[in-house]
């Protein structure tokens, strides 16, 4: 892929297929998948990686920008289609999908650039920083959750919105911790034997 055109075309598709994806996915009913197309640590981890194919940060905060809008817009188009929005026409569903999204496209001009410079970052530990960056985001969410939770003084159940699966959360959880230790296990240098030498 070095191509650049060729490498932004791919990212960009990958990303609105991501969004799209979500979409279907979440459905246009509240219940477990609702609350598995809800969750926001793959779209903060979607333009990381796509600033790990730039060459330094700000290579990789344009790259992230332009996958955390493809995604987005790839998500608010096919929620005109996937939601029951009462059989308008599709381009007032799409006005309507597009217009919903309005804070998330400024969160992802906010957020996209940011990890995808992370991604973009040339620095001798690289997998360590995307073993940090994996753990955090989806780990982090899912205690940030609970902190919520637990500041509120309420049971997940008596909130009525998505945090109600702890089940849910927990799995994001352990999922980050599990695929940080791999990650960090992965990038220890291996252990050389010497000629003549036994373990």
């Amino acid at each position: 892929m070095r191509n650049g055109p060729n490498r932004i075309g791919l990212i960009l598709l990958g990303a609105t297929l991501f969004g799209i994806a979500v979409a279907v996915l979440k459905g246009g009913d509240a219940g477990i998948r609702d609350s598995l197309g809800n969750i926001s640590a793959p779209w903060l981890l979607l333009p990381y990686f796509a600033g790990l194919t730039g060459k330094g940060p700000l290579r990789g905060a344009s790259l992230g920008l332009m996958a955390s809008l493809a995604a987005l817009a790839g998500f608010y188009v096919a929620e005109a289609f996937v939601l029951d929005l009462g059989g308008h026409p599709v381009l007032t569903n799409l006005a309507l999908t597009l217009g919903a999204g309005r804070m998330y496209f400024a969160a992802g001009v906010l957020s996209g650039p940011v990890m995808g410079a992370l991604g973009g970052l040339r620095v001798r530990h690289h997998r360590m920083l995307t073993a940090a960056v994996v753990g955090l985001a989806l780990a982090g969410e899912p205690l940030a959750v609970f902190a919520w939770l637990g500041s509120q003084s309420m049971s997940p159940a008596d909130t009525g919105l998505v945090v109600s699966y702890q089940a849910l959360w927990v799995g994001e959880l352990t999922l980050g911790v599990a695929l940080a230790l791999g990650i960090l296990v992965k990038s220890l240098p291996g252990r050389r034997i010497q000629p003549g030498r036994t373990v």
